[in-house]
């Protein structure tokens, strides 16, 4: 049996009026991956990605996850903290299929790409605050983190 989310047209197509038009905010698809991340055993924080974005697109971006957007394909970068003894692929590859399933299921819109990277791998049980701490600490890391869990 067939997922009925395969099936569904863009968001554009479901509208009965050819002159009406949804257009959806990157805010929304980077809700909907920070949710997605958030719900992942591993997955301790996500953290600021503007400095990255803003070098490459010359303007700063939302923290946490950089959201580009042409037309009905999404692309996504995000950035994370894991917590050690999790298997790395393994919470990359479920991350990417909840995230692209979930951005088709509630958009219609297609992922085109999600471009993970993995800054900080936590070797202990953390507490909550304590991972926001050891970041703010280290010199030249982002003050912007944010953590699960």
């Amino acid at each position: 049996m067939e997922d009925a989310r395969d099936e569904e047209s863009p968001v554009e197509e479901t509208l009965s009026s050819d002159e009406s038009m949804l257009t959806v905010s990157p805010d929304v698809i980077r809700s909907i991956a920070f949710r997605e991340a958030a719900i992942i055993d591993g997955i301790v924080a996500v953290e600021d990605t503007s400095n990255v974005w803003s070098v490459v697109r010359g303007r700063t971006k939302p923290k946490g996850i950089a959201v580009e957007m042409k037309g009905e394909k999404v692309t996504l970068a995000l950035s994370i903290s894991v917590r050690y003894g999790f298997r790395i692929p393994q919470i990359i590859l479920e991350l990417r299929q909840r995230i692209t399933d979930s951005v088709r299921h509630m958009t219609g819109y297609k992922v085109a790409a999600i471009n993970v990277t993995v800054n900080r791998l936590y070797l202990k049980e953390i507490e909550i605050g304590e991972a926001l701490q050891d970041i703010t600490s280290d010199t030249g890391v982002s003050e912007d983190v944010v953590e699960f869990r």
